[in-house]
């Protein structure tokens, strides 16, 4: 009689709940598929929800996880979780030296991404449109953030400091919430 080891009988148990994981991740999807419990056991719910995912992919419909089955239900899987996953944050502004800071003289694309936001938040402050997004920090650059710093209660320096460009952002991401693209 051959001894069944401790780790063969969790490995093909996790590999049954990797494969309940999967499908449950695509049942919120696609609602042929049946809601299963991730609970490694193979069972009916498991042979239904294998057999709705063959049956809506094209593939022969047995119930069972083939190697072609699985390995359509993993790349359907690792799809559908780059599509529900949050865009990438975008984050020019450098995060050292601790005290860094924008300011007349400089240019670059830093620079230009400061304009454009201030350039769209024209929309709440009438008085940014007259920034121009040449990627030279100049005088309508420098003026319009100190402008925004005494809106925001920032210290008025004109210069784009961390927190300087945190208030951008944030009112930038509260403006794009609100506008229809």
């Amino acid at each position: 009689m051959e001894k069944r080891t401790q780790t063969q009988h969790y490995t093909e148990r996790d590999a049954r709940r990797n494969l309940q994981s999967y499908l449950r991740q695509l049942s919120y999807t696609d609602t042929s598929i049946p809601q299963l419990p991730v609970d490694g056991i193979e069972g009916d719910m498991t042979t239904e929800a294998i057999s709705s995912f063959q049956k809506s992919h094209g593939l022969p419909v047995t119930g069972s996880a083939d190697q072609q089955t699985w390995e359509a239900i993993y790349d359907s899987f690792l799809s559908s979780r780059s599509k529900s996953l949050d865009p990438q944050p975008f984050c020019p502004f450098p995060t050292v030296p601790v005290n860094y800071a924008v300011s007349k003289g400089d240019s670059g694309y830093l620079v230009r991404t400061i304009q454009h936001i201030l350039h769209e938040l024209s929309l709440i402050f009438p008085s940014f449109e007259n920034v121009d997004e040449t990627g030279d920090y100049d005088e309508k650059t420098a003026d319009t953030i100190s402008e925004l710093q005494a809106i925001t209660l920032n210290g008025q320096t004109g210069k784009t400091d961390r927190e300087t460009w945190n208030t951008l952002v944030s009112l930038y991401d509260t403006l794009t919430l609100y506008i229809e693209p």
